[in-house]
């Protein structure tokens, strides 16, 4: 057979413990209850209104520093998904990424003013840059060439 008898008393004993545990656990709540409760009616109009004050204070400095540190995370998540998404398109576009790299020096106000290229530094210029429609034209026509031969579609049969 199995010795039972110390498996009882273990229970017992676990059992009259917690009983114990949490009846003292519950007179001492009572006990600091009661002492703050006296401590604050002893207490006069001059010192409850600085306890009011010290923790208005605490809960204000603490509100400042959660907002200031929020305000530190949305700051960094904004730059990284800037640089992430000029990252992404210098990798897609590489010629406009560059051609806005160029604005941004050039409305930069710390950049010197001298003269960027043939047209003065003017990003806009047709002459410098080509024709919009002409490079997507260009790269339309490219992308068509593809997917034909992708297709195994020659293009002299398409004419």
């Amino acid at each position: 057979g199995l010795n039972v008898g110390p498996m009882v008393l273990t229970w017992v004993f676990r059992f009259l413990y917690s009983i114990l545990e949490r009846w003292t656990g519950k007179a001492l709540a009572n006990a600091h209850q009661h002492r703050k409760r006296e401590a604050r009616d002893a207490e006069t109009p001059e010192e409850k209104a600085a306890r009011k004050a010290m923790r208005k204070a605490a809960k204000r400095a603490a509100r400042k520093e959660r907002d200031e540190e929020r305000r530190k995370q949305q700051e960094e998540e904004q730059q990284r998904r800037r640089e992430a998404a000029d990252k992404a398109t210098a990798s897609l576009f590489p010629k406009s990424a560059a051609q806005q790299q160029q604005q941004q020096t050039s409305s930069d106000p710390s950049s010197t003013g001298a003269p960027q290229g043939s047209n003065g530094g003017n990003a806009n210029n047709a002459s410098d840059h080509g024709d919009l429609s002409s490079q997507q034209t260009w790269s339309n026509a490219g992308a068509q060439f593809q997917s034909h031969a992708a297709a195994g579609i020659n293009m002299e049969d398409l004419d």
